[in-house]
């Protein structure tokens, strides 16, 4: 074993440690990723039930009962069943917007599975190669030591 091939073997080692932080920060924004997706289902699940609560409500004034919306700093007088209407629509959207992103996190969650896969090889491979290394290391610097300096 030369230097030359500790020297080698030394910048391959390096080539393969950025390799993994690289993996490693990937499979980090991932799981972020997922996290965000977390998040946006509870908002959009308190949306639903908050819309919920204000159709039932809604439904339980007579007809020609008053009702205004607040737009801004002011309120605006809007018909029972255009609000009911409203609240319908954006239970609507929600729902469907639970549906994406549940189809969404699940891509996510399958992807985060490959990267951390290919993230503990990467590891793995690091381990072994460090080893190699040091045994090579090792075995250069044996080399240089005088034979009788024992």
């Amino acid at each position: 074993m030369s230097k030359e091939d500790t020297e080698l073997a030394m910048m391959d080692l390096r080539e393969k440690q950025k390799a993994y932080r690289d993996q490693q920060e990937h499979v980090e924004q991932i799981f972020a990723n997922i996290r965000r997706i977390a998040n946006r289902q509870v908002e959009l699940k308190n949306a639903v039930r908050r819309a919920q609560l204000t159709v039932e409500e809604l439904r339980k004034l007579p007809e020609g009962h008053v009702v205004y919306q607040p737009m801004g700093r002011t309120y605006v007088r809007v018909p029972r069943a255009v609000l009911i209407e409203q609240q319908s629509d954006a239970m609507e959207r929600s729902d469907a917007e639970e549906k994406r992103l549940v189809a969404e996190k699940q891509r996510a969650t399958e992807v985060a599975e490959k990267e951390k896969a290919e993230l503990q090889k990467l590891e793995r491979e690091n381990v072994s190669l460090a080893q190699t290394v040091q045994a090579m290391y090792t075995r250069l610097q044996q080399q240089q030591q005088p034979a009788g300096g024992k």
